[in-house]
């Protein structure tokens, strides 16, 4: 995917939309994209669509945190005169339908229009297809395509899965999935024909979560999902009950650090399967979800 965005740069189109289904490793192209033309001394302005606040508009941001000191679009150009420029915003799915959204895809159509400057813009599939305006965008796509059999097989024996059955080579295709694969097979008494679907897998995720870490701390992370999906946040604030609580949901890569002393999930689809997954006790139906859960994030969840 790297080598074909970088074709398309070179001999058709400045703009580029990245899309796939979650876990298939956008975020990882788009970051290893953006530090391999780093190293090689493009000015690369890498954004995440949900470190931005809802309700401030991202240009003025970005306008505060550079070092331009005329106005950001124009700035831009000039510089993209001088050297080349590169500038990748991801998660943009994170914030479609939202005010901040529509904000971002308005900044990156401004972007289209500087012809020098190398874009990329990524989202998860369905956004692409179905946000009216992600899925406007008139840009060269490439979808983030998921690893082949052999490959599935070749990372499965790493995790001592020597004869995967066909349902856990379908999960593996999926780097996320693959990566809680590795999760769960870490108990000793764990056999592979418990994963029959990735339901089943998501659901042996949270047991090993109260296995490993405590009641208490699965608990504890449930609720946090739904408290900060109910906010419609991606990155938020914590105060932890227990200075454990932050090393171990640290520690285990459920939760990852952000900028300003700030905390998100390792990968958003955890945070909405996590919240998802706190209200099946309930037994709530669409309208419950729709009362406590008015944002963006509601569709993830459901």
């Amino acid at each position: 995917e790297i080598e074909y965005i970088q074709e398309i740069w070179k001999s058709s189109s400045n703009a580029v939309l990245l899309f796939g289904d979650a876990g298939s490793g956008k975020s990882g192209i788009a970051l290893r994209l953006g530090q391999l033309l780093s190293y090689q001394g493009a000015s690369v302005l890498f954004l995440r669509a949900n470190d931005f606040p809802y309700n401030q508009d991202p240009i003025s941001i970005i306008q505060n945190r550079t070092a331009l000191n005329t106005p950001l679009l124009h700035g831009l150009q000039i510089l993209s005169e001088r050297k080349e420029v590169v500038i990748i915003v991801d998660q943009l799915d994170t914030v479609a339908g939202s005010d901040l959204g529509k904000s971002f895809v308005s900044f990156i159509n401004s972007l289209a229009g500087i012809q020098k400057i190398k874009l990329l813009a990524v989202s998860r599939d369905y956004e692409y297809r179905n946000d009216p305006d992600i899925s406007k965008f008139n840009f060269q796509t490439v979808l983030s395509g998921e690893l082949s059999a052999e490959q599935s097989k070749l990372f499965l024996s790493q995790l001592g899965i020597r004869e995967p059955s066909q349902e856990i080579l379908n999960l593996s295709t999926n780097l996320l999935n693959l990566s809680l694969i590795g999760e769960v097979t870490k108990r000793i008494d764990f056999s592979t024909k418990n994963l029959m679907s990735r339901a089943e897998l998501w659901r042996h995720y949270i047991n090993s979560i109260q296995l490993r870490e405590g009641d208490d701390v699965a608990d504890y992370i449930l609720q946090l999902s739904r408290t900060v999906t109910a906010r419609g946040e991606r990155t938020f604030t914590v105060s932890f009950p227990k200075a454990e609580y932050r090393r171990k949901l640290l520690s285990r890569g459920i939760l990852v650090e952000a900028p300003g002393r700030r905390y998100g999930f390792r990968h958003m689809q955890i945070q909405e399967f996590l919240c998802a997954y706190s209200f099946l006790p309930e037994q709530s139906n669409i309208q419950r979800l729709k009362e406590e859960i008015n944002n963006p994030l509601l569709r993830g969840v459901i």
